[in-house]
């Protein structure tokens, strides 16, 4: 496969260097990889976003990944109408992660979620629950659900092409945070961003976080705008969180969010042992 590409190539070239050979090519989600290399099609949206969006035809050089940490080369093969077809050479799957991040999000109103998400991409969370707090504005229906679960995976497929993780979060909505606390009770370190008495500021909770017998599975929570009622926060020290102050200032809920996952992200994405 590697030699058939490079001959390609080579011939679309005419055997020069191509300037665009020191970038990363264009990246596209491919849900099925091929095991053994060949040829996949891409899905609608994908072939409009080569096709359309790029301006990509035949022979153009392409970076193929399927959310689930596998990757491969390759170059556009075919352009018919809205369907785009790649050549792919054998996949190869990145190491997992050392760290695991699950960030409990009580929902904010309007595309701020959208943005959540995309960072959450952006930082190597693994898990992102999204649900109903009891500030939480703008509580959709069950019918909605599904358009929301839909508008995520695409928020969080378009935030990896653009960073270049190949895998990508579970996104999930819990109508209420007993469920969503429940369904990531995996966690090693739990933390909760809070403002009130007893939060501990960063550089105690980094101490903690780091202790050789904390693990690395961690959820952080953040409230919705408005922030916590004294009963959610109750609850949430109750199931083993501890309070964490981000900032002096009060920060919009987006804010917190990105920040609280930098911090873990800086702490454990980037160590090296």
């Amino acid at each position: 496969m590697t030699g058939r590409r490079s001959s390609r190539h080579d011939a679309i070239r005419g055997g020069q260097p191509d300037e665009r050979s020191a970038h990363r090519p264009p990246r596209c989600f491919v849900e099925n990889l091929p095991p053994d290399g060949g040829e996949a099609t891409l899905s609608p949206e994908e072939s409009h976003h080569i096709a359309v969006v790029l301006r990509l035809g035949a022979g153009a050089p392409v970076e193929a990944f399927d959310g689930e940490g596998r990757s491969a080369q390759g170059w556009v093969s075919s352009v018919h109408g809205r369907t785009v077809s790649l050549e792919l050479e054998i996949p190869i799957c990145e190491a997992p992660s050392r760290w695991h991040g699950t960030l409990l999000q009580g929902a904010p109103k309007g595309e701020k979620k959208d943005e959540i998400v995309r960072a959450a991409v952006e930082l190597g969370f693994h898990r992102v629950i999204l649900f109903a707090a009891e500030r939480t504005i703008g509580r959709p229906s069950a019918a909605a659900c599904g358009r929301w679960a839909e508008r995520w995976r695409a928020t969080a497929i378009a935030a990896a092409k653009q960073c270049g993780r190949n895998r990508l979060p579970q996104v999930l909505w819990f109508g209420d945070m007993d469920a969503a606390v429940a369904a990531s009770c995996d966690a090693d370190v739990s933390l909760i961003c809070d403002t009130g008495s007893g939060a501990e500021g960063w550089t105690v909770m980094r101490e903690r976080l780091l202790l050789p017998d904390s693990g690395r599975r961690v959820r952080v929570a953040v409230g919705p705008e408005g922030g916590w009622s004294e009963a959610e926060v109750r609850r949430l020290c109750a199931a083993g969180f501890a309070k964490i102050q981000l900032s002096r200032q009060i920060l919009r809920v987006e804010t917190a969010a990105m920040a609280a996952m930098c911090l873990v992200a800086a702490e454990l994405d980037l160590r090296s042992d």
